[in-house]
């Protein structure tokens, strides 16, 4: 009938105007059939109305290269320039990883802190060992790169005191230039620097240390103390085993007459203004005073 054949022109009029479309990223969207879809001839009757197919434009041949393109620029890339030394292997570090540190920019403001952390306490209890293990730790995990000073180095000069202010002195202006303001004091032979200000071990020199970092060169003190008690183990797996001991057959009595001028970080409100971390017996007890005010203090007290 007349009526019949109207509607079904018309159902297939509208049918035809809003073509379904795939667009290929599992959505479908209704587009004009002129403008994305290629629509098949019309038929006599909508129930043999086909479905529009949709044509996906073929891939630019410059998109497919750059996907079948390999990545020729190596690891090296992804490390900045005073970084890529990380990727040799070597004898702390045999086997790298392809994880970039953090970089300079990732601190912000906070590694820009002139630090000096001094690593003290009686002899042979691992002053060099820790310093070492921690200028490892900041310089790869936190990208606080770390030098060290041995106080021995300085002791047998006229004025061994004054040179190691100085040596800090050009640390720090060379930081200034693109390197972290960080370093590390500390001793291989403790009886042997006990004449020295910088050896730590007294109320007096930590206090000349504090004031002379802070008047001279701007620089915060942190002091990490080592205490290990008279355990069997350290005194056999350590003492006895140490190329100090070794060497010097009357290393017990420098070790008793140190212990006589050694005086502990004192906990009775003296100083409790100085940045200090206390690890006693490989880490069974840490004591910590102000150590989280500054980003270097906040991840040296979580690495004891």
């Amino acid at each position: 009938p007349p009526l019949l054949a109207a509607l079904a022109a018309a159902a297939s009029a509208a049918a035809a105007s809003a073509a379904c479309c795939d667009d290929g990223r599992g959505q479908r969207a209704f587009q004009r059939p002129a403008l994305l879809c290629e629509s098949s001839p019309p038929q006599a009757t909508p129930r043999l109305q086909q479905r529009p197919s949709c044509v996906r434009p073929p891939p630019s041949s410059s998109i497919a290269a750059s996907f079948e393109e390999e990545d020729t620029t190596g690891a090296d890339s992804a490390f900045v320039l005073s970084q890529q030394h990380l990727l040799r292997p070597s004898s702390h570090n045999p086997t790298p990883t392809m994880v970039p540190p953090p970089i300079e920019g990732l601190s912000g403001h906070h590694l820009r802190h002139r630090i000096v952390t001094a690593v003290i306490g009686l002899p042979l209890r691992g002053q060099a060992y820790i310093a070492k293990r921690l200028q490892h730790y900041l310089d790869f995990f936190h990208g606080a790169h770390t030098e060290l000073f041995n106080v021995n180095d300085y002791v047998n000069r006229p004025n061994g005191d004054d040179e190691l202010l100085e040596a800090l002195r050009t640390h720090f202006e060379q930081g200034s230039k693109g390197k972290q303001s960080h370093a590390i004091i500390y001793t291989t032979n403790a009886w042997s620097a006990a004449s020295s200000q910088w050896s730590g071990h007294s109320k007096s020199r930590r206090r000349w240390m504090h004031n002379a970092l802070e008047a001279e060169l701007h620089a915060e003190l942190h002091l990490v103390e080592i205490q290990v008690n008279d355990i069997l183990e350290h005194h056999l797996m350590y003492i006895q085993r140490h190329r100090l001991s070794q060497e010097d057959p009357h290393y017990e009595d420098h070790i008793r007459e140190y212990s006589t001028r050694f005086v502990t970080i004192q906990e009775d409100g003296t100083e409790d203004d100085l940045n200090y971390i206390k690890v006693i017996d490989y880490n069974k007890k840490v004591v910590t005073n102000n150590m989280m005010s500054t980003f270097i203090g906040s991840r040296i007290a979580p690495f004891f």
